[in-house]
């Protein structure tokens, strides 16, 4: 089950707060979500890409920064 998000209302919808709190307090289930968000959703990659550089986490923002540059090589700088 994914865990609902403090202080978002359409939990359907992938806002930059959404990911930012998903990446930080998320389970694998949420990451997992994330991940079909980031490759059907090139806006969602995007934003995602934007946080992950932005909010530097040890050992996961690499991953999911190479995760993205893999499936959108047109978003390397």
């Amino acid at each position: 089950m994914m865990m609902r998000h403090r202080h978002l209302v359409d939990h359907d919808y992938w806002s930059k707060p959404k990911i930012d709190d998903v990446l930080e307090r998320g389970t694998l289930a949420d990451w997992d979500a994330l991940r079909v968000a980031v490759e059907q959703d090139r806006t969602v990659a995007a934003d995602t890409l934007v946080v992950v550089r932005a909010n530097r986490r040890y050992g996961t923002s690499p991953l999911w920064e190479r995760f993205i540059l893999r499936q959108y090589p047109e978003f390397i700088e």
